[in-house]
């Protein structure tokens, strides 16, 4: 059921994802020594199905996660989201994704 995302607890940390997301990327999260910094070295987010692959994630929604999350950053608004077809975490899960 994970691999064809049939389980519904696999949609039950939205929130959880979004702060796991806004603590690595939000500069206002780190000490202000280094959030400066930050702000000026950070310009753009790139990432390919994060969540998906060994969390059994569903890569829709994670990707809809990551854009949610990105937009309310203080600081890096720009997203690279790669989607690749070889995805060696979760395989199956690419079908969801691309179309074969």
């Amino acid at each position: 059921d994970l691999l064809n995302h049939n389980c519904n607890a696999q949609r039950q940390h939205l929130d959880e994802d979004v702060a796991r997301w806004l603590q690595a990327y939000d500069p206002s999260m780190y000490n202000p020594v280094v959030e400066v910094a930050f702000r000026h070295t950070i310009q753009r987010i790139g990432t390919g199905p994060w969540g998906a692959g060994v969390w059994w994630g569903d890569s829709q929604l994670y990707f809809l996660t990551v854009w949610l999350a990105t937009n309310l950053l203080s600081g890096p608004t720009a997203l690279d989201y790669y989607v690749y077809d070889h995805f060696c975490e979760n395989p199956s899960n690419q079908c969801f994704v691309l179309v074969a």
